[in-house]
């Protein structure tokens, strides 16, 4: 699923829709409104307009395989992965920095988790790196793809819940830095 509509980016960028796109995204499955308010901390109703607000913009689907009204119809992710582009317009950077800040602000959640985790649970997790390197265009775009395949590796691993797996968010970007 590719998002490039400065509207349906800014639509979003919003704490439990990013909640909704991150549970539905990485699960798999359909879960109602009911199910997914319990889980995010909001009302039922507050939830349903979420989703039909994620519904407009084509992030999230109801679930056809299931019967169900309201708080009770299951709801799905459109895809396996939501791909976000913004334009380069006024409106686009603004929707993307929108977005851009409710991302930054589950990563603070998530640090602070991590923190809170017993020490000998936070073994092998990073809260944040960064490395800076000196590559051509072409070196960029390969990082970029060896990223992507190595993730998509992971895609069919994510759904299965056993022993000694955790639910993990994995976040990394490419940019350009600023010349000093």
């Amino acid at each position: 699923m590719l998002l490039t509509d400065a509207r349906a980016i800014r639509a979003i960028a919003h704490e439990a829709r990013q909640q909704v796109i991150n549970i539905l995204y990485a699960e798999q499955q359909a879960l109602t409104a009911t199910q997914l308010a319990q889980r995010t901390a909001l009302s039922p109703s507050a939830m349903s307009y979420h989703l039909r607000a994620l519904e407009k913009w084509g992030v999230v689907v109801r679930d056809a395989a299931a019967e169900g009204d309201g708080r009770n119809r299951p709801w799905r992710a459109a895809g396996k992965v939501l791909e976000i582009k913004a334009g380069h317009g006024a409106g686009d950077a603004a929707a993307a920095d929108a977005l851009f800040e409710s991302m930054l602000d589950d990563h603070r959640l998530r640090i602070r988790h991590l923190r809170n985790l017993p020490q000998d649970e936070q073994e092998g997790y990073t809260s944040m790196g960064v490395s800076t390197y000196w590559l051509t265009s072409d070196e960029i775009a390969e990082l970029r793809h060896t990223l992507d395949e190595l993730l998509r590796s992971y895609r069919d691993r994510r759904l299965a819940r056993g022993e000694g797996r955790r639910r993990v968010a994995v976040t990394y970007s490419v940019l350009p830095a600023p010349e000093s």
